[in-house]
């Protein structure tokens, strides 16, 4: 083990290994009559100096989630915010908060982020499976724990991804029924006086998305050259409709 230097408050050391590490020594428990400490891990003595230099200001304003207390419902809450805000579509965002808050959270929320168990996922998966949740969205639960967890694992707060090691669900595709000439003429013999007329047509000629349509302006479109471009998207958030960039 390389020599260990102090750090502020904590102490930065390389590992045999060639990784670097930092401790960080926090209260003493009367429980097991020891002084608890976190211990760090990173590739590069910078990494664990700015991972050191992160919980020691944690600690100091007390903000501090120690490992083993720490519950995946307080880390999900954490990843959503701090890492997921600032790089997800405000819709994306909101629909992985729906997922960690109704379907995450009332099984797993108060398990703690260290005693969580590849077993745990699995039944949760197979358990909204069974609910009728769509495969689509099981999956989506899966890709939201494997990167919450994935960042833990890089955070130093667990030793691996327990996700990996699961089976999500395949993604199940429906079957595409595209109308028949005869719909197409059923449909196309809606009256031309209706306000939705134009949508409906556009919908048939084009295959847009309904909030692509929705989010269509004139300067979208060049009735010239009869093309047009689709600039922004009509999105539902909680907040009420938003327009989206595609």
């Amino acid at each position: 083990m390389g020599r260990k230097r102090g750090h502020g408050e904590g102490t930065v050391y390389q590992r045999p290994d060639g990784r670097w590490a930092a401790q960080i020594m926090l209260e003493y428990d009367p429980a097991t009559r020891k002084q608890k400490r976190i211990t760090l891990y990173g590739k590069s003595k910078k990494e664990i100096i700015e991972k050191l230099t992160q919980v020691l200001h944690e600690k100091q304003t007390g903000t501090l989630m120690e490992p083993s207390k720490i519950t995946l419902g307080e880390w999900l809450e954490r990843w959503l915010v701090d890492y997921m805000k600032p790089h997800l579509r405000q819709g994306t965002w909101e629909d992985y908060e729906t997922i960690i808050r109704l379907h995450v959270k009332p099984t797993l929320g108060d398990v703690p982020l260290k005693k969580l168990h590849t077993a745990d996922l699995q039944k949760l998966y197979m358990a909204k499976l069974e609910s009728g949740l769509s495969s689509r969205r099981v999956r989506l639960i899966h890709v939201i724990l494997h990167g919450a967890l994935k960042q833990a694992v890089k955070e130093g707060l667990i030793a691996r991804n327990v996700a990996e090691a699961t089976k999500p669900p395949r993604a199940q595709k429906k079957p595409v029924q595209p109308l028949t000439p005869e719909q197409v003429k059923q449909f196309l013999a809606v009256p031309k006086d209706d306000p939705l007329y134009p949508a409906f047509l556009l919908a048939l000629g084009t295959g847009l998305r309904r909030g692509e349509i929705l989010g269509l302006r004139w300067q979208d479109v060049n009735l010239s050259t009869g093309l047009l471009q689709v600039r922004q998207s009509l999105v539902r958030t909680r907040r009420g409709l938003i327009f989206e960039e595609p």
